[in-house]
């Protein structure tokens, strides 16, 4: 779930919310205070102030160890990639190596090699990843 775009939509509703579950647990009917404007509105400040904090300050990362899944997905991907890239250069050599002498031969050369290359892929994935919190 997304944060939202603004400290309402999740911030300002979620710390009502709070307060007004803490409020009921102390005293049944005390819940309905959070619906007064000074109360929601004190809240909504403190929803603004977290929403602030989660969006401006706060940083994710994603290292090895807790995320071992998606970092061995990128390390297989590389080493597809890079097996990819040997078979495509092979079977390049192969098509530039041949001299057909029928024309559908030399269709299918000239088709081949006019078809883009797109060369090596990158060197190696990352190792870690950092995000911010939206």
């Amino acid at each position: 779930m997304s944060l939202g775009s603004n400290y309402e939509i999740i911030c300002k509703r979620e710390f009502i919310e709070a307060m007004r579950k803490r409020l009921e647990a102390e005293k049944p009917g005390m819940g309905e205070n959070v619906d007064n404007e000074a109360v929601a509105s004190n809240l909504g400040a403190l929803g603004e102030a977290l929403f602030i904090i989660l969006t401006s300050h706060a940083k994710v990362f994603s290292e090895s160890s807790p995320d071992d899944s998606f970092w061995k997905w990128i390390s297989d991907v590389n080493k597809w990639l890079t097996e990819m890239r040997k078979w495509q250069k092979g079977v390049a050599d192969i098509f530039t190596a041949w001299n057909p002498v029928t024309a559908e031969g030399i269709a299918l050369k000239t088709a081949f090699m006019n078809l883009s290359n797109p060369g090596d892929p990158p060197a190696s994935g990352p190792d870690k990843i950092t995000g911010k919190i939206k």
